[in-house]
């Protein structure tokens, strides 16, 4: 498993094992409980609720933070979004704080605006559930169509990034990267969890 190599503050080994295998089990559960019903997930205000339609798929977006926005890159990216909304992606999930993260928000956003009757949603997903009650600073009040936390509150910031992400997967039927091969790399570890898990992938990267 990934989180093999990982030991973070008091965690041990066992612990992170446990962890994953749990998290897996739950986001099987979810998925089953898809096909029935529908997906809840927290509005932006905590007070009501939104729902996901198990006809509409979902997209995630993950990146480095420090990557070089081309006009080839944009391009590139506005293609592989309209390809995701032809084919039925009207979730797009970000959690992130990278540029190419901001990227694909505003080509979502700029799709969204030109195209108001397919309904698409912005869901941004936090990593702790104390954050959806009180975000953080570093939080940019952009427009989204809800704020949630997939997965548990965990006691270290950095283990609970790494297990949202993992939700995110998991919660995604496509996935847009922008990675290279970094082996201390957040979204390079989320990278491979995908190809884990079968994924369909698309990175920008290449």
């Amino acid at each position: 498993m990934l989180c093999s190599n990982l030991k973070i503050g008091s965690n041990t080994l066992s612990q992170d094992l446990n962890r994953e295998v749990y998290l897996e089990v739950e986001f099987y559960v979810v998925s089953q409980l898809r096909e029935m019903c529908m997906l809840w997930c927290r509005s932006r205000k905590g007070a009501a609720s939104f729902f996901m339609s198990t006809v509409e798929k979902t997209c995630s977006c993950f990146g480095h933070s420090d990557v070089d926005i081309t006009y080839e890159l944009t391009a590139r990216t506005r293609i592989e979004i309209d390809r995701a909304v032809a084919d039925d992606v009207r979730i797009f999930l970000f959690g992130g704080r990278s540029d190419f993260d901001d990227l694909c928000y505003d080509l979502v956003t700029e799709k969204k605006n030109a195209n108001p009757q397919l309904n698409i949603k912005r869901v941004f997903c936090f990593a702790l559930d104390k954050q959806l009650r009180k975000p953080p600073s570093w939080f940019v009040r952009k427009e989204y169509e809800a704020l949630e936390c997939p997965t548990k509150d965990f006691d270290y910031w950095y283990t609970a990034i790494y297990y949202r992400n993992l939700a995110m997967i998991d919660q995604s039927d496509l996935i847009l990267f922008w990675v290279e091969e970094r082996e201390n790399s957040g979204a390079y570890k989320t990278y491979r969890y995908a190809i884990k898990k079968h994924k369909r992938i698309v990175n920008l990267f290449t």
